[in-house]
């Protein structure tokens, strides 16, 4: 079992409830999903008084190849170690809820709980030299509805793309060259 050294922020999702989800994504064909989402709330520059946004915690399945009678273990051996005290951090942040760039409520305070845990995971199944089972993931986390190439990012910047081909030509490319940049958020 080898858990990242290198901790993320899991926002208001705790790892080891996030990793019991494997059971439903992970099938008895050996096989899991390649991917799944689970909301999550996040709190950014806490030393600032912290902005919270509503975030998706996303479980990337890697690689996953396992007998059927070993899943249950498999999953269970990743929920303890994300479970371990020692695997992750808590910090607790008081904040406002954001709506854009404007506080929703600036008189509604909350006190929220942030998860930090490994950002990935690979835990092997072994019978003396032979491998009997493995589930290697990744755990990232971003804005709900900004994620990588999609949703209000790559909208807005398709829609400046349009415009700006319209009114100038050569400005329509640099958009859409500047639609790369929604796959870094």
């Amino acid at each position: 079992m080898a858990l990242s050294d290198d901790k993320m922020n899991w926002g208001s999702a705790i790892p080891s409830d996030v990793i019991t989800q494997l059971h439903d994504h992970c099938h008895s064909d050996g096989t899991c999903e390649k991917a799944w989402t689970t909301d999550t709330t996040v709190i950014v520059d806490s030393n600032a008084g912290g902005d919270m946004y509503a975030g998706e915690l996303t479980i990337e399945i890697l690689d996953a190849q396992f007998e059927v009678w070993s899943k249950q273990g498999l999953i269970k051996v990743i929920q303890e170690s994300y479970g371990h005290t020692q695997s992750y951090e808590t910090h607790s942040y008081v904040s406002e809820y954001r709506c854009g760039e404007v506080a929703c409520n600036p008189s509604e305070k909350r006190r929220m709980d942030q998860w930090y845990g490994s950002s990935s995971a690979n835990i092997q199944f072994r019978d003396g030299d032979a491998l009997r089972g493995f589930i290697r993931l990744k755990v990232s986390v971003h804005r709900k509805g900004i994620g990588a190439g999609s949703g209000i990012c790559a909208q807005l910047i398709g829609v400046g793309a349009a415009v700006a081909g319209a009114v100038a030509p050569v400005l329509g490319p640099a958009m859409s060259l500047a639609s790369l940049m929604c796959l870094a958020l």
